[in-house]
């Protein structure tokens, strides 16, 4: 194995360092585009969530607006029937009343 001259260890050590640097630079470059993309994909989502286009919120929304259609129609169905027992309670009130006032139609015997 070939022992390097200091001049040559002096120059590939430069090198090296000048390689170091240019991938510390790219690195950061990088770095700097990938958090500008997150950024950007943030400020994205913030405008569709300001417009209210953002996916996840109008599944939220559609599901919201799904359950508050099944529950108006359970309420409608119970008072529906509420309304119903209540009427044949009120129509059983009125029987039995007009039962005291009942007067026999046939005469004699």
């Amino acid at each position: 194995m070939p022992i390097e001259t200091l001049d040559q260890l002096t120059t590939s050590l430069k090198s090296a360092q000048i390689r170091a640097k240019s991938l510390s630079a790219n690195f950061g470059r990088l770095m700097r585009l990938v958090l500008d993309e997150e950024i950007e994909a943030v400020e994205r989502d913030i405008a569709l969530v300001k417009t209210g286009r953002h996916y996840a919120l109008r599944v939220n929304e559609e599901d919201a607006e799904a359950e508050r259609e099944a529950k108006k129609r359970i309420t409608k169905a119970r008072r529906v029937a509420a309304e119903h027992e209540i009427d044949i309670r009120f129509g059983a009130m009125v029987d039995a009343e007009w039962q005291r006032f009942k007067v026999c139609n046939h005469f004699g015997p």
